[in-house]
Protein backbone atom coordinates (compact mmCIF):
# COMPACT_ATOMS: atom_id res chain seq x y z
CA UNK A 1 0.00 0.00 0.00
CA UNK A 2 2.79 2.86 0.82
CA UNK A 3 4.41 2.64 -2.80
CA UNK A 4 0.75 3.25 -4.06
CA UNK A 5 -0.02 5.91 -1.54
CA UNK A 6 3.46 7.25 -2.48
CA UNK A 7 2.86 7.57 -6.02
CA UNK A 8 -0.55 9.45 -5.64
CA UNK A 9 1.06 12.00 -3.54
CA UNK A 10 4.14 12.57 -5.41
CA UNK A 11 1.52 12.51 -8.43
CA UNK A 12 -0.79 14.92 -6.90
CA UNK A 13 1.85 17.09 -5.88
CA UNK A 14 2.88 17.74 -8.89
CA UNK A 15 -0.19 17.71 -10.55
CA UNK A 16 -0.28 21.21 -7.37
CA UNK A 17 2.85 22.37 -8.72
CA UNK A 18 1.55 22.43 -12.21
CA UNK A 19 -1.95 23.58 -11.27
CA UNK A 20 -0.28 26.58 -8.90
CA UNK A 21 2.43 27.34 -11.90
CA UNK A 22 -0.12 27.58 -15.16
CA UNK A 23 -3.63 28.99 -13.61
CA UNK A 24 -2.09 30.32 -10.11
CA UNK A 25 -4.15 30.25 -7.22
CA UNK A 26 -6.66 32.94 -8.42
CA UNK A 27 -7.49 29.85 -10.74
CA UNK A 28 -8.92 27.79 -7.47
CA UNK A 29 -10.89 30.36 -6.54
CA UNK A 30 -12.85 29.94 -9.43
CA UNK A 31 -12.90 26.31 -9.31
CA UNK A 32 -14.55 26.31 -6.13
CA UNK A 33 -17.11 28.84 -6.67
CA UNK A 34 -18.23 26.86 -9.67
CA UNK A 35 -18.63 27.76 -13.44
CA UNK A 36 -21.33 25.36 -13.83
CA UNK A 37 -23.63 22.52 -11.74
CA UNK A 38 -20.69 20.09 -12.26
CA UNK A 39 -18.14 22.01 -10.40
CA UNK A 40 -20.69 22.12 -7.31
CA UNK A 41 -21.11 18.53 -7.75
CA UNK A 42 -17.36 17.88 -7.43
CA UNK A 43 -16.71 20.18 -5.26
CA UNK A 44 -19.41 19.00 -2.62
CA UNK A 45 -17.77 15.30 -3.37
CA UNK A 46 -14.70 16.17 -2.56
CA UNK A 47 -15.58 17.36 1.45
CA UNK A 48 -17.82 14.66 1.31
CA UNK A 49 -14.64 11.90 0.50
CA UNK A 50 -11.97 13.80 2.41
CA UNK A 51 -14.61 14.10 5.36
CA UNK A 52 -14.93 10.04 5.00
CA UNK A 53 -11.06 9.73 4.95
CA UNK A 54 -10.67 11.60 7.99
CA UNK A 55 -12.96 10.19 9.81
CA UNK A 56 -11.27 6.71 8.64
CA UNK A 57 -7.85 7.93 9.81
CA UNK A 58 -9.47 9.51 12.95
CA UNK A 59 -10.24 6.27 14.25
CA UNK A 60 -7.65 4.28 12.61
CA UNK A 61 -4.85 7.02 14.73
CA UNK A 62 -6.61 6.76 17.86
CA UNK A 63 -6.85 2.72 17.45
CA UNK A 64 -3.09 2.73 17.49
CA UNK A 65 -2.75 5.21 20.11
CA UNK A 66 -1.39 7.97 17.84
CA UNK A 67 -2.81 11.64 17.25
CA UNK A 68 -4.82 12.57 14.16
CA UNK A 69 -4.74 16.16 14.70
CA UNK A 70 -2.28 17.48 12.28
CA UNK A 71 -3.34 14.90 9.51
CA UNK A 72 -6.62 16.03 9.73
CA UNK A 73 -5.49 19.52 9.51
CA UNK A 74 -3.18 18.76 6.58
CA UNK A 75 -6.29 17.17 4.88
CA UNK A 76 -8.49 20.82 5.77
CA UNK A 77 -5.85 22.83 4.58
CA UNK A 78 -4.30 20.62 1.21
CA UNK A 79 -7.02 18.22 0.68
CA UNK A 80 -5.41 14.31 0.13
CA UNK A 81 -2.10 15.05 1.45
CA UNK A 82 -3.33 14.12 4.80
CA UNK A 83 -4.93 10.98 4.45
CA UNK A 84 -1.88 9.91 1.91
CA UNK A 85 0.63 10.99 4.39
CA UNK A 86 -0.78 9.11 7.06
CA UNK A 87 -1.02 6.04 4.74
CA UNK A 88 2.99 6.23 4.42
CA UNK A 89 3.84 6.69 8.30
CA UNK A 90 1.05 4.31 9.91
CA UNK A 91 2.66 1.34 10.98
CA UNK A 92 2.32 -1.38 8.09
CA UNK A 93 -0.14 -4.37 9.67
CA UNK A 94 -3.00 -3.82 7.93
CA UNK A 95 -4.64 -1.19 5.61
Amino acid sequence: MKPIALTLLLGFGALNVYAIVSAGLGGLGSAVIGVNAWSAVLVTDLFISLGLASAWLYRDAKRRGKSATGYIALTLTTGSFGPLLYLLTRADDDV
